[in-house]
């Protein structure tokens, strides 16, 4: 089995990943931007080879850098970042070398697309809160005239609370859709739960089996858990992790059970493989939970939740989902979309 582990320096602490698919036989092979003498030697030890492109942002460059490991190991089996970053460049490679263990492009809309998964979340019975998706400021007055203020307003798709902010009166609505729309072409305008309190839970598994791990309650230093608050505060990038926390969050063990039904009943709807973060707000006046959104890849693989599990332990459960869903999927015949490896003789790159 060849997996592309792009960027597998990033966050440092994913090097225990790249040794668990070592010692499940797994053919590690790295492309990232960083010099290799620079990796730490855990990980130098768990790679087959490693590519170094000159940027990470430049699609030819990791295409040229798959394409000569597909001509040297033969088919890519998996590939992964695992890092919400590179969700468009994983979904494009995967489409152009027909990776089937993984989102492709035909499927990045609906992932991207908070209004998308909303839409889901609602066929299959789960709630959410108000929202209306606008491209510009006049689109949102019928909304607001019928919710009233205090609103949030979020680009349409992107993670990581980028471009989210609330809006308290007509002024920073207006302020607030700007933002927004620096990052993306629609908004999702959504009526603030007051009395809130944001709670989130991780689910391990798989379409036979999903398991809910403990739940969390999450601050952080303004109204809603910012960018900075899970990726900047302490001046090191832990993602999630470094975010102010209760875990197990202090709630009535009816809604924590009710928390649970429903990741496992979302995790059915979207088909889940591996691990995700769902993200709710509570609304602690009237005792009513919405589901927010999944987050797909979380931020530190939400390892901080399965407080009965050790970290490693974790990385091989979710191993053993990949490669058990790699052999479902294998299968089935595949082919390329694109004929990557037409007079491709092969290249150096950076190797061992």
């Amino acid at each position: 089995m060849n997996f592309v582990f792009i960027s597998p320096h990033f966050p440092e602490n994913f090097y225990h990943f790249c040794e668990s698919l070592k010692r499940n036989g797994v053919n590690v092979l790295g492309i990232g931007d960083t010099d290799y003498n620079n990796l730490r030697p855990e990980l130098k030890s768990s790679l087959n080879e490693y590519y170094r492109v000159n940027s990470l942002e430049n699609y030819n460059d990791v295409f040229h850098a798959v394409a000569y490991f597909t001509y040297k190991y033969g088919k890519i089996d998996w590939l992964e970042s695992m890092n919400e970053y590179w969700l468009l460049q994983d979904a494009r490679l995967r489409t152009d070398f027909n990776i089937t263990s993984g989102i492709r492009n035909d499927q990045i809309d609906f992932i991207k697309y908070k209004s998308e998964m909303k839409a889901l979340y609602e066929l299959a019975g789960v709630k959410t809160a108000r929202y209306h998706v606008v491209d510009n400021y006049e689109n949102t007055k019928a909304f607001i005239a019928e919710v009233g203020y205090p609103v949030i307003v979020k680009p349409a798709r992107l993670g990581s609370s980028v471009g989210i902010n609330i809006a308290l009166d007509e002024s920073s609505l207006n302020e607030a859709i700007n933002e927004a729309l620096k990052y993306d072409e629609k908004i999702i305008v959504e009526k603030v739960i007051e009395n809130l309190k944001e709670l989130n839970c991780s689910v391990l598994g798989d379409k036979d089996l999903y398991k809910p791990s403990l739940i969390e309650e999450v601050s952080g230093k303004d109204n809603i858990l910012s960018y900075e608050d899970k990726y900047i505060s302490g001046g090191k990038s832990k993602g999630m992790a470094s975010a102010s926390r209760k875990v197990p969050a202090d709630i009535p063990k009816k809604l924590t059970k009710e928390i649970e039904n429903i990741s496992v009943k979302a995790c059915k709807a979207l088909n889940t493989n591996g691990i995700v973060r769902i993200d709710y707000l509570y609304d602690t006046k009237n005792d009513k939970v919405y589901l927010n959104e999944i987050n797909i890849i979380p931020g530190s693989l939400s390892f901080y939740l399965w407080k009965d599990m050790k970290y490693k332990d974790l990385l091989e459960n979710i191993i053993e989902l990949g490669i058990k869903n790699y052999k479902n999927k294998s299968r089935k015949q595949t082919s390329f979309e694109t004929n990557v490896l037409q007079n491709f003789n092969g290249t150096k790159g950076i190797k061992k």
